[in-house]
């Protein structure tokens, strides 16, 4: 994808700062390329396939129009920015059901407790009240426990506010999952240059694994400083680990490296071998998932 070797595409960084990040946009926001080729066959007159890959074809064109006109793709870029400034948060917003289908095979639609490794409740898809105590999902379980005179430190109880939850209070708690997973855990730069599954799996190990373990597992997969933050590096190189060797190997590198990480994880620190059961087996789902296998829980 990033042929710098080309001459329009040298002709793009010699021109500074400004057109190389408005380059760097468009390849990040992929849908918009076929609109570029639209765009192109409009004013340049051209034949190009709108098929939203920027190809050899697609990138002569484009230099040449670079050549009539230096600010042609910053031109572009700026009314997709101003008209479309929301495709990054539309991308995020079609992961939800996806992601929350695959939460409630994971982590189940009910509150719960896990007795033999969790001190307190987890609502449903997932967020465990001791880690994220303030967390809208957890503030607003903990009022239904005083709607309805539950003691939520009491795992019968906590069993039993299920059987009094309304329809609009499921839905509710879904919302503020949602919004929760999305305000916290989400990356628009990653999301964008990512398929659905990959998406799921880079966010799965995020909300298994922490704050910026799946971006540290991505920087892992593709050679990239393993910082947990989302640079111009990060996305560059993801962009071209993916041109080169498509999603199934990025998917593979990331679950290897979580592998890794919770092996490691449990030999210098015995006290997380409780958890092994729960790791491995919401990897092994992400894999089944992921390679269209059928999932069925193993024992650990």
């Amino acid at each position: 994808m990033f042929l710098y070797n080309n001459k329009y595409m040298r002709y793009i960084r010699s021109q500074g700062y400004l057109v190389t990040y408005n380059y760097l946009v468009l390849i990040f926001n992929r849908r918009w390329i076929d609109e570029l080729q639209e765009h192109l066959n409009k004013t340049e007159n051209s034949s190009l396939i709108t098929d939203g890959i920027f190809g050899i074809s697609t990138m002569l064109i484009l230099g040449q129009a670079i050549d009539k006109n230096k600010n042609y793709l910053s031109e572009f870029v700026s009314t997709m920015m101003e008209d479309k400034t929301d495709t990054p948060t539309d991308r995020i917003e079609l992961l939800r059901q996806p992601l929350m289908n695959f939460l409630a095979e994971v982590e189940g639609t009910t509150i719960h407790i896990n007795g033999k490794t969790e001190s307190q409740f987890t609502t449903p898809y997932g967020v465990y009240s001791l880690y994220f105590p303030k967390s809208k999902p957890v503030i607003y379980v903990n009022s239904l426990f005083k709607k309805y005179s539950l003691n939520k430190k009491n795992k019968s109880d906590i069993r039993r506010i299920n059987d009094f939850l309304t329809n609009d209070e499921k839905m509710k708690i879904q919302d503020l999952c949602w919004e929760f997973y999305k305000e916290n855990f989400m990356s628009k730069g990653i999301i964008t240059l990512l398929n659905d599954m990959t998406s799921i799996s880079y966010l799965s190990i995020s909300i298994n694994g922490g704050k910026g373990r799946g971006i540290k597992a991505i920087q892992s997969a593709i050679g990239a400083t393993v910082d947990g933050k989302v640079g111009k590096q990060t996305l560059t190189l993801l962009s071209k680990n993916i041109e080169s060797n498509g999603y199934k190997q990025l998917n593979f590198n990331m679950l290897e490296y979580m592998i890794l990480f919770y092996a490691n994880l449990i030999k210098k620190k015995r006290k997380f071998f409780v958890y092994r059961n729960g790791w491995y087996n919401r990897l092994y789902k992400t894999a089944c998932e992921l390679f269209k296998k059928k999932y069925k829980r193993i024992p650990l």
